[in-house]
């Protein structure tokens, strides 16, 4: 075997995996092969150097200043000296699932022990963020994991209650403490990157810029009834449940009420020669009549919520943007705890009341989800490569 990758390196490859498995139509955790971890050996020559990452064996990007290759050894015996190669080592034994075959030069750690170390190289904030991606059913672009596109309605690579049978079954590793604390506050089930960032924040405790609600659920089941037929029920499935009252969130994206796609149907109207404009306003008016039926399903919904006891408030794109924005969504929110379920919510207003965290939390909501403009930190930079 040639390398195993690990922290960022093995993030990268995770993501390039799941975005393949979906183009496959697979679900990865039933295609991988776990190997233990081995002998870091060149494929080219007998000791490392730069031509090994130029051979056609190698298929991931080159180490660079800006990406870093980390990869995982047993000593200090094996460390790579080659600049831009990061190497960490892990003198204790592994539990058998911890790394995935890649190919004939590369293993991987999984995606239980990539969340160790996660809770153990970045804040807090930014390991849950990972879990819930991990333990979700969407994947970040592995190239371009703030601004690319995201894979969507994939089976997640790992499981809230795997990553805890994993971290007790590692034996004298120091990481297991932090990771452990790190997975109260992960959920099953993100279908989407602002699902996972919701998560996070609401779950975190006050101190680390959150709002100190957990445990959240999302995208767990319930059931509406018709108000025409209250015996006819059906399963809506709200993004998000605080546990203190029947009260949650649901994301409206811009895919909730997809005006571009409208503003393009009728681009394409106006362009159009003679011959294909009748083409061209049938697709128009299909356009607009199934932007216009996900909007009135998003409205019935969120009454068929309230008809059946449980408030679920509708969050848009600009809430999570700017300064104060999301504060002020969550000042409603409790508000409406207080108002309409008699919840005490003193203890969830200390998250409101502080400047400082408010700034902070803000800070790390733009970090996750805004790119990078001008030079950023050696923290940001660092941070970043774990988006």
């Amino acid at each position: 075997m040639g390398l195993t990758l690990s922290h960022r390196s093995a993030l990268f490859a995770l993501r390039t995996m799941r975005e393949q498995a979906a183009s496959d139509n697979t679900d990865l955790r039933h295609e991988v092969t776990h190997v233990a971890l081995a002998r870091a050996e060149p494929w080219v020559g007998e000791r490392w150097n730069r031509r090994a990452f130029d051979d056609p064996a190698w298929r991931w990007p080159k180490p660079t200043r800006a990406r870093p290759l980390d990869v995982l050894v047993k000593d200090a015996g094996e460390r790579i000296r080659l600049a831009n190669v990061h190497t960490h080592y892990c003198r204790v034994r592994l539990p058998g699932r911890s790394l995935w075959w890649v190919d004939e030069c590369t293993a991987t750690v999984g995606p239980e022990l990539l969340f160790v170390q996660a809770a153990n190289a970045v804040p807090l904030f930014y390991a849950v963020l990972l879990g819930n991606e991990l333990c979700g059913n969407f994947s970040r672009a592995a190239n371009n994991p703030v601004g690319g596109p995201v894979t969507m309605s994939i089976p997640p690579v790992t499981s809230v209650d795997e990553i805890r049978d994993f971290i007790h079954s590692l034996v004298q590793f120091r990481g297991a403490s932090a990771a452990l604390k790190a997975l109260e506050y992960v959920s099953d089930s993100a279908v989407s990157v602002p699902e996972a960032l919701l998560a996070a924040v609401y779950s975190l405790p006050i101190k680390d810029y959150g709002y100190g609600m957990a445990p959240v659920k999302l995208n767990a089941r319930s059931w509406v009834s018709d108000a025409r037929n209250p015996l006819d029920q059906r399963r809506r499935y709200p993004d998000l449940m605080l546990p203190f009252a029947p009260i949650g969130i649901n994301y409206d994206g811009e895919d909730h009420l997809d005006l571009k796609t409208v503003e393009k149907a009728s681009r394409t109207l106006a362009l159009a020669d003679v011959g294909d404009r009748p083409d061209a306003m049938k697709n128009l008016a299909s356009t607009t009549q199934s932007v216009r039926a996900k909007y009135v399903d998003d409205v019935r919904r969120n009454r068929e919520f309230m008809t059946s006891g449980s408030l679920v408030l509708p969050m848009v794109k600009e809430d999570l943007y700017g300064q104060g924005n999301l504060d002020h969504f969550t000042v409603q929110l409790l508000m409406c705890a207080k108002r309409f379920f008699g919840i005490n919510t003193e203890e969830y207003e200390k998250a409101l009341n502080d400047y400082e965290l408010c700034r902070g939390r803000q800070a790390m909501i733009d970090r996750t989800l805004l790119p990078i403009v001008g030079t950023a930190s050696a923290e940001a930079r660092k941070i970043r490569g774990w988006l």
